[in-house]
């Protein structure tokens, strides 16, 4: 008998709390099945594209570094040939240059 007075008086709130219960619920049941798909995506998509884009800057980075090299032994290379050009030209006076045809 309490029990149907108790239902009569807070009946409605007790809906309502339930109602808000439900809905944040089924809220929070959404939230999760979106940062799933989120996690997903990462898992699946974006950490390849990284690791192929690591891969691929140290690869550049080794030819950069391979580059770099060359270009010194060339430069030693060119900077020996070249002081012995301007050497020859300061004895030799400047040339001319070459006349269209």
């Amino acid at each position: 008998m309490e029990f149907l007075s108790l239902l009569r008086e807070f009946g409605p709130l007790a809906g309502i709390v339930l109602f808000f219960i439900w809905r944040d619920w089924k809220r929070e049941d959404r939230s999760a099945s979106r940062i799933e798909k989120l996690e997903d995506e990462m898992r699946h998509i974006i950490m390849p594209l990284v690791e192929r884009s690591a891969k691929v800057i140290s690869k550049n980075s080794q030819i950069m570094r391979e580059n770099a090299m060359v270009m010194r032994e060339l430069g030693a290379l060119l900077g020996k040939s070249l002081t012995k050009t301007l050497r020859q030209r300061k004895t030799e006076g400047p040339s001319e240059p070459p006349k269209p045809e």
